[in-house]
């Protein structure tokens, strides 16, 4: 009879607090699908300020791929890091989503994997990475408001 009561506490608890994070409504999955797309399409056109346009006004960008980690926040600071990145030959991103989850009606977090490839000074590169974003809604429209870009290590080299 002991154990019971357990459930019951346990079951009563568990539906009496909020869920933190759950499978998101099929509108919100969409929403967050187009701004991905929507991220990479202009990444891909090397327009800087149009995936600057996909964060919030204050978003911030955590790129484990730049010196110590660099932390990037605002539009105008995201527009030059990604004009920096096309000007280092950065040409092209491939962006999957693995899972989204909802916190709430205007919050969800969002992580995938990501292939950039390009075209630098010593000849062509690949990175490929792990990514997270916590996307908001910002007047109505689903915007970045933290993405974090980690890219995973070279393989080793053939001899």
């Amino acid at each position: 009879m002991r154990w019971m009561f357990w459930i019951l506490a346990i079951v009563g608890t568990a539906s009496a607090c909020p869920a933190w994070a759950g499978p998101p409504d099929p509108g919100v999955q969409e929403a967050i699908e187009r701004l991905v797309f929507s991220y990479a399409t202009s990444f891909n056109q090397q327009d800087a300020a149009g995936v600057a346009a996909q964060f919030t006004k204050d978003g911030v960008l955590v790129s484990q791929a730049s010196p110590a980690g660099a932390v990037f926040v605002g539009s105008a600071e995201l527009a030059q890091r990604y004009n920096g990145l096309f000007n280092a030959g950065v040409n092209h991103i491939e962006i999957t989503i693995s899972r989204v989850e909802q916190l709430g009606p205007d919050a969800a977090i969002t992580w995938g994997e990501y292939h950039i490839t390009g075209q630098g000074q010593s000849g062509p590169f690949k990175v490929y990475g792990d990514w997270s974003a916590t996307d908001v809604r910002d007047a109505g429209v689903w915007k970045i408001r933290l993405l974090n870009a980690i890219p995973k290590p070279a393989p080793p080299a053939t001899r």
